[in-house]
């Protein structure tokens, strides 16, 4: 009896290992581009999430989802709520998570990284309009990619770009910043 429960033991041991072994999100970046405690709670909390979370499984649904939605945002001067930008950073920040990138082959992550690079830009594209939220989401998820993906030269250029440069209205509010990113990060959808 004890040898068999020592032997369960060993064999959950070696289960536990190899679970960890997987794809690791390194927090050497992330606490630059971190989302506030305030803007995680406001996605979390929406309906949108909470939909999409029950709805939504595995890459090629994301993926769908994703690349179907994020094209335009409302002018700052409309009156109405902009549900897409609600929507691009809930979807955003699920596929964000380490558990979804760390089941995720390495050609699925440089995928996701292109398309989410293509989104951050039309996030920029129109002057009169600021998808705030999901400009933060946008920057955490290919942030996180790049990390997963352990792009240390690009992250680390963009480390440096940011000690060197202040930030008047926040770095998710400039172009500039984000011109850079993409034209770094475009890299990998080019390999």
């Amino acid at each position: 009896m004890k040898r068999i429960v020592l032997i369960l033991s060993v064999f959950m041991g070696m289960m536990a290992c190899q679970q960890e072994d997987g794809p690791k999100i390194s927090d050497k970046y992330q606490e630059l581009f971190k989302l506030s405690k305030e803007t995680e709670d406001v996605i979390t909390s929406s309906d949108e999430y909470k939909s999409l979370k029950k709805s939504l499984s595995g890459f090629a649904q994301y993926k769908e989802y994703y690349a179907a939605h994020g094209k335009a945002y409302q002018k700052l001067y409309s009156s109405m709520a902009d549900n897409e930008e609600l929507r691009m950073a809930c979807v955003e920040y699920l596929m964000g998570q380490t558990k979804f990138l760390s089941g995720l082959h390495s050609n699925q992550r440089k995928e996701l990284l292109c398309l989410s690079l293509d989104k951050q830009k039309i996030k920029f594209e129109d002057k009169d309009s600021a998808p705030l939220t999901t400009r933060q989401t946008g920057l955490q998820l290919i942030i996180r990619l790049l990390s997963i993906e352990k792009e240390e030269a690009i992250l680390k250029a963009l480390s440096d770009y940011c000690s060197t440069h202040e930030f008047q209205y926040g770095i998710y509010n400039d172009k500039a910043f984000h011109d850079f990113l993409v034209s770094l990060s475009s890299q990998n959808c080019k390999k």
